[in-house]
């Protein structure tokens, strides 16, 4: 394994130990990185469903970032069952907390 490697794994392992515990402590930035690294795979295996988790977790506090994600994640089936009125709450839940792309998401929905 590469120099580069072994410094990005454990960059990435403890980026997602630090996330964890900001999730942990109800911060939302904290539950939306480790969606996206369960989403992307990235210091861990790819797991949509934990993604899809990590994600409800934060729009529940209100993070628009999150909100957007889950109604992509529902809106195309990854990780999820398709279902386009969840994807369109969720997208309606990020417009809602200020996110543009959100809005864009959910007005192309109905």
């Amino acid at each position: 394994m590469s120099e580069f490697m072994t410094v990005a794994l454990s960059v990435s392992f403890q980026s997602r130990n630090t996330f964890s515990i900001a999730c942990d402590a109800d911060y939302a930035s904290g539950c939306t990185n480790l969606g996206k690294m369960h989403e992307m795979g990235l210091g861990t295996h790819k797991d949509a469903q934990k993604a899809v988790w990590f994600y409800q977790e934060a729009c529940m506090m209100h993070d628009a970032e999150s909100c957007a994600q889950l109604g992509s994640l529902y809106e195309s089936g990854r990780g999820v069952l398709q279902d386009k009125a969840l994807a369109s709450r969720h997208y309606k839940n990020g417009c809602d907390s200020g996110d543009a792309r959100s809005c864009r998401s959910w007005m192309a929905l109905l």
